[in-house]
């Protein structure tokens, strides 16, 4: 395993001087457009070609260090010990891994993880700890400590946006006070803690109009979100199951007009039922 990341870290120096050669041979293929005809010119263009012929050829040498590394540094899905030990973490604290979503998070699995992330970190740096004693991996353990601690904070901030907002309940008044400097510290954190990193769209959505969403409409973003639309999709799909036995041409406004009457209770009254006998 040490032997692994010390060729991944190989790997990533290689990437950095091959790219650092790209750059250099791209400069001179520029400088050769402003060069002109002449006897003195066509020496300075023969003298750079020759220059480029070598950096392409430092290139493909580096390439090939850089391919040979990856087939013997090359870890497969699922076979180390720190994911297989996270699977175990993650089954304990019942958060699911859907297949249907590629074996990431859905948003059910996601609420939970928020609700006992500091126990499921806990757990990791326990099992990393574990790991890097058994491997003699203690520097690896220290560098993999840093980064858990930055997560774990990360989680903290978007554990406090997520308790003030993911819901359905009403939010007025003073409840809307905290929401947007929750959002900012958050996000703030982020930009700060892993500046290479992009903002996504949802991170967007939350940082410039979750807040006027939420104080427009009064009620959490389990109401406005995609997950209230998946809820209602659910429901309709039961009631449009129940209607089988109905004719097909007549099959969705059964279901239609039943699904009014489980969201909207008070349409029964205008209900008119039909009478038995005569």
């Amino acid at each position: 395993m040490e032997k692994r990341i010390q060729g991944l870290k190989e790997i990533k120096r290689l990437k950095e001087e091959i790219e650092t050669l790209e750059c250099e041979m791209e400069s001179v293929a520029d400088s050769l457009t402003l060069i002109g005809s002449n006897d003195n010119d066509q020496l300075i263009i023969r003298q750079a070609e020759s220059h480029l012929s070598k950096l392409q050829s430092q290139m493909e040498k580096l390439d090939q260090q850089m391919e040979k590394l990856q087939s013997e540094c090359e870890i497969k899905s699922g076979m180390g010990p720190l994911v297989q030990g996270l699977e175990r973490i993650l089954d304990e604290h019942k958060i699911d891994q859907e297949v249907y979503y590629g074996g990431i998070f859905n948003g059910n699995a996601c609420d939970k993880f928020l609700k006992v992330y500091p126990a499921v970190f806990a757990s990791i740096e326990q099992l990393a700890h574990k790991v890097a004693t058994e491997l003699k991996m203690e520097n690896i353990y220290n560098e993999g400590k840093l980064i858990c601690d930055q997560f774990s904070k990360l989680f903290e901030l978007r554990s406090i946006v997520h308790k003030l907002v993911g819901h359905a309940k009403p939010i007025r008044g003073d409840d809307l006070l905290p929401i947007q400097p929750a959002i900012d510290a958050y996000l703030s954190y982020y930009r700060q803690t892993f500046p290479g990193s992009s903002i996504t769209v949802k991170m967007h959505l939350m940082e410039d109009h979750a807040f006027e969403d939420i104080k427009r409409y009064g009620c959490g973003l389990g109401l406005l979100g995609e997950q209230g639309f998946e809820s209602v999709h659910h429901t309709f799909k039961e009631i449009f199951d129940r209607c089988k036995n109905v004719a097909p041409s007549k099959r969705m406004l059964c279901a239609v007009k039943r699904h009014q009457l489980v969201t909207n209770p008070e349409l029964q009254r205008h209900v008119r039922h039909k009478k038995n006998g005569p």
